[in-house]
């Protein structure tokens, strides 16, 4: 299976608060890298990915709903959590499964706040989008990224900016993809916050209306 990247958002900070913690303000830096990622059939899970809690599953399938609707495109999404990198945040892979079949698995991490939780959903589901309707693509050969139908950047020069990410960091974030992609995870949290996906969430489970009175 011919495989690209993994758009990954990684924190210059990560909270040390756990699952009790729901908000923390936005002053963590947010870091993009979409490196070489392995093989994945993105329409299963990992044995080796903790099972996502009923409230982590309404969470996200909502967030999935929500982001849908909000730009009009249908894909299989499969989110999961993914603890083992502590200083990710979320990734997804881009392969010949999510390219042809619009099939994508979208990791993130679990130790973190909800509100960041929600930005690093909105934020990957924004690359998801992107690829679906065909803004964000790899060429044939899948040697370059396409952007709009255009030709970018090579993936050599692409990767080049991810092992030296620390001194890239603002040309990777300027990025047209990233951008957007960024702005999305800011800029529509509060849309979620305010949509029927998320009220629809009240009464379903009562770690999740802990959540929601607190968040």
């Amino acid at each position: 299976m011919k495989h690209i990247p993994i758009f990954q958002d990684f924190a210059a900070k990560m909270s040390e608060a756990k699952k009790v913690m729901i908000n923390k303000d936005d002053s963590d830096e947010w870091r993009v890298a979409w490196g070489v990622g392995s093989n994945l059939d993105l329409g299963m899970g990992s044995s080796s990915t903790p099972k996502l809690k009923p409230h982590e599953l309404l969470l996200s399938e909502a967030i999935t709903a929500f982001m849908k609707k909000y730009h009009h495109f249908t894909a299989q999404v499969t989110v999961q959590k993914n603890p083992s990198r502590k200083n990710l945040i979320g990734d997804i892979t881009l392969t010949e499964t999510s390219v042809k079949k619009h099939r994508f698995r979208v990791n993130y991490n679990p130790d973190q706040s909800y509100t960041h939780i929600i930005k690093s959903l909105l934020h990957e589901l924004t690359h998801v989008k992107q690829v679906v309707k065909g803004e964000l693509l790899p060429n044939a050969e899948y040697t370059a990224l396409l952007w709009q139908g255009k030709e970018f950047i090579s993936i050599q020069e692409y990767n080049k900016i991810l092992k030296n990410i620390k001194n890239q960091h603002l040309v990777y974030r300027n990025l047209p993809w990233e951008q957007e992609a960024e702005t999305a995870a800011h800029d529509l949290y509060e849309v979620f916050l305010s949509s029927p996906e998320w009220a629809s969430l009240r009464g379903r489970d009562t770690t999740l209306d802990f959540i929601m009175d607190n968040i």
